[in-house]
């Protein structure tokens, strides 16, 4: 057995610190113990579960699936890592921690590229998300695209879709989250209510409306919103994941769907497989290594997109920040060597 600190969600609105015990007996082939350096917070997932958003939310839970660390002990079949690699890896947010790969996307380790700080590896698989959106959307030179909230995923899946090509519109109401997304360079940013949103992209689209529209909110009105301003032809990309619940008349966007000839593709997490396979060009390795070499040569910078490095000691407030402090609290992570 092993003393580990862990971050758990105890209740709701009610994320404690733990010293725990880790069983780290009879390691199987594929599975390591991995010491956490550095944890982000996941926001939408994580804030929908810390305060009820995502219903049929059972406590206690761990929470988080982003985290870099340092192999202590592994099994033999985990080819390229070594006990000693710093990897990154999907694992909550605790000090050390039995990880299994099978081989599926959901269950990523990968070894850091040594140029990477511990904030840039951090920020690799939350960027790989964004490219999700951006890989499965038909991105041709000059299309508009249009992403629908300024999160953390949000900002990066502009600038990607900005680097490959396209002409972006980055919307939310927020306004700091619209002077972020003008300080990374995007071209067109707007902030307004979201019952204006619809007109502003029509105006700055001379009524057309854009080839792509991402929504990265998770919020069904925003998804109502990327439909509406989506172009004949266009792609509308769910990146986000709703959870709460809406009330409205689904047949109006399914007539616009219908009349528009609108193609509607869902974003999800475990969308490619995690190494190349025949039949598959994109996958999750590759992402990450585009992501990898974003940010090594400057296109994407860390500092960017992280505003506050917290010990895991003053989890709460990171949580708290994120979901009511939005103009000064964008991407938290977590740095386990502050224990």
């Amino acid at each position: 057995m092993r003393d580990t600190y862990n971050v758990k969600l105890v209740g709701l609105k009610d994320v404690q610190l733990l010293n725990e015990q880790l069983d780290d007996s009879n390691l199987k082939s594929n599975e390591a113990i991995i010491k956490n350096e550095m944890s982000l917070i996941s926001a939408g997932t994580e804030l929908s579960r810390v305060y009820g958003i995502k219903k049929g939310v059972e406590y206690p839970l761990y929470t988080g699936y982003i985290s870099v660390g340092e192999v202590v002990e592994k099994g033999n079949e985990l080819p390229g890592i070594e006990v000693g690699d710093r990897v990154m890896f999907n694992g909550p947010h605790k000090q050390f921690q039995r990880f299994e790969h099978n081989g599926r996307n959901l269950e990523l380790i990968l070894k850091v590229d040594p140029e990477l700080t511990l904030e840039q590896a951090a920020l690799v698989y939350l960027a790989s998300i964004s490219m999700n959106g951006v890989a499965i959307a038909d991105v041709k030179l000059g299309d508009t695209a249009a992403v629908f909230g300024l999160g953390t995923i949000g900002l990066i899946t502009a600038k990607l879709l900005q680097l490959a090509g396209a002409k972006v519109i980055a919307i939310d109401p927020v306004a700091s989250r619209t002077d972020d997304a003008k300080r990374i360079g995007i071209q067109h940013v707007v902030s307004c209510a979201p019952e204006h949103q619809e007109s502003e992209v029509m105006a700055l689209t001379n009524g057309r409306g854009v080839d792509i529209a991402i929504d990265v909110a998770g919020v069904s009105p925003a998804i109502e919103t990327a439909v509406n301003c989506a172009a004949f032809n266009g792609q509308v990309i769910l990146s986000g994941s709703p959870r709460a619940e809406h009330q409205g008349n689904v047949t109006a966007i399914l007539n616009r769907i219908h009349m528009r000839m609108l193609t509607v593709k869902g974003a999800y997490n475990g969308l490619y497989p995690f190494y190349e396979q025949e039949g598959s060009r994109m996958c999750v390795e590759r992402n990450m290594q585009y992501i990898v070499d974003c940010l090594k040569d400057g296109r994407l910078k860390a500092e960017d997109y992280i505003s506050h490095i917290l010990s895991p000691r003053d989890a709460m407030q990171g949580y708290q920040g994120l979901m009511e402090d939005r103009d000064n609290y964008k991407c938290v992570a977590f740095d386990w060597t502050q224990l």
